[in-house]
């Protein structure tokens, strides 16, 4: 992942299985260089700025990342309650439930509600 930020939230995507390092855009270009082949090769690589907070995100529960409303919605779609009687329970649009649906899928890295 080659990034300008450095946000929980962006860092957190390096959790994903097809993530296999996190190079800031102020590093120089051998560094660059040197990352790519890291990971080309099968490895990691991450910049020491971020290591820690990386490392700590990493071993964190996949829940942990969800915000408290991602965890309303996850709760219920878990329970097998719709997208639409999530929005009616939540008092939010269709649209926002499916946005945080979004957001779900990608923090804990699935694809259905079903893995939840």
């Amino acid at each position: 992942m080659f990034s300008s930020f450095t946000e929980t939230q962006t860092l957190s995507l390096c959790r994903h299985h097809l993530v296999k390092g996190y190079i800031h855009k102020s590093v120089d270009t051998d560094v660059i260089i040197e990352a790519s082949k890291i990971v080309m090769a099968g490895g990691t690589w991450y910049n020491k700025e971020q290591q820690e907070e990386i490392k700590k995100l990493m071993n964190l529960p996949k829940n942990a990342l969800l915000t408290s409303r991602e965890k309303d919605v996850a709760w219920l779609g878990k329970q097998g309650v719709s997208r639409e009687e999530i929005a009616k329970e939540l008092n939010i649009s269709v649209n926002t439930v499916d946005t945080h649906l979004q957001n779900i899928f990608q923090k804990l890295d699935i694809k259905s509600m079903r893995e939840l």
